[in-house]
């Protein structure tokens, strides 16, 4: 293979190869006893978007807080305040949700993998990246901007589809 042919692999800045990327509401609006879910950073653990505590808004909020955040299925959702850098895809079939200001919302372009995103999002390089930017001193938090500069490594679709199969087959075998 001639060195023109061979794949290339970027390294691009987050807001580069994204299409997306806001983070939750800042003032979320009050608790109701019937509407729908407002989630915050402690919903998403293990590549996954749990729905057992969070807290219910109005419809009328949710449209609003929706309008913003427009979430959608394959979505990356990345934890950036307290718990730093916990992602999970949004899977299909799940239940309409808005985001406290702990969670950002990632749309990855066409050619990057959501689920690619969310392993590289949780490598020890850009775990150190968060870490070093993170900012507040009650609780630290990566603001947007910098998130956007995170520093990405994009490889061909191919190899990103072969990077998600081992490692989700590994993390099979962990869970075997």
């Amino acid at each position: 293979m001639s060195a023109a042919s061979s794949p290339v692999w970027e390294t691009r800045n987050l807001r580069g190869v994204v299409t997306k990327l806001v983070d939750g509401s800042h003032n979320p609006p009050p608790k109701q006893e019937t509407g729908l879910p407002m989630l915050s950073a402690r919903n998403i653990d293990r590549g996954q978007v749990l729905f057992d505590d969070y807290r219910l808004i109005s419809e009328s909020a949710f449209v609003s807080e929706n309008a913003r955040t427009r979430i959608a299925v394959g979505d990356v959702l990345l934890t950036i305040v307290g718990t730093i850098g916990r992602t999970a895809v949004v899977p299909e079939g799940v239940q309409p949700f808005s985001l406290q200001r702990s969670v950002a919302v990632l749309t990855p372009a066409e050619n990057l993998l959501p689920k690619f995103l969310c392993y590289q999002l949780q490598s020890p390089a850009i775990q150190k990246h968060f870490e070093a930017n993170a900012r507040g001193t009650a609780q630290k938090g990566v603001y947007l901007k910098t998130l956007g500069q995170t520093p990405i490594v994009l490889p061909p679709m191919d190899v990103q589809t072969e990077i998600v199969a081992e490692i989700d087959k590994q993390f099979s075998r962990l869970d075997e």
